[in-house]
Formats: C-alpha cells, structure tokens, sequence
C-alpha cells in the first residue's frame, strides 16, 4: 500500500474516499462538500489525519508498518461536518 498525500489535484480523486468515510460513521455520502472541504483543507495548509478506533487493529497494523506512531496520552475528539 502506497501512502501519498492528497494535493490540489487529486481533490476530485480524493473525495469519494472521504465521503465514503463518511458515511461509513453515519454522516449522509456528499461528494461535494467532501471535495470542498478537502480543498479548504489543503489552500489552508492544514493537515489532515489518519485515526482509526482503538478496536480496529487492522487498521492499526496499516499505520505501524508505515511508521505512524499511536499517541498513548491523548484522546482526539471531533465535530462533525454541516
């Protein structure tokens, strides 16, 4: 598996991914604004984050053979998108 990061180009690419993420944690599938978000994002220079749930090794396993390391101290906490 290749990790690259996603760039002004690659928006349009990108964001049926990210709507799919979406959806999968109960938000409706928004091409659109997954697109629009994405490309705020990245104007802005923000970064954008890989997390997975504490009971997801699987995906786990993905970040440690990449080098990602699991912050022990800290808990992340989200809003969800309008």
């Amino acid at each position: 598996m290749q990790v690259v990061r996603v760039g002004p180009d690659d928006v349009s690419r990108a964001a049926p991914l990210f709507a799919a993420y979406r959806e999968f944690y109960g938000e409706p599938f928004d091409h659109g604004l997954a697109r629009d978000w994405l490309a705020q994002r990245i104007e802005r220079g923000e970064s954008i984050e890989l997390a997975t749930a504490h009971t997801n090794h699987r995906a786990q396993s993905v970040y440690d053979r990449h080098g990602y390391h699991a912050d022990e101290h800290y808990k992340h906490y989200e809003k969800p998108l309008p």
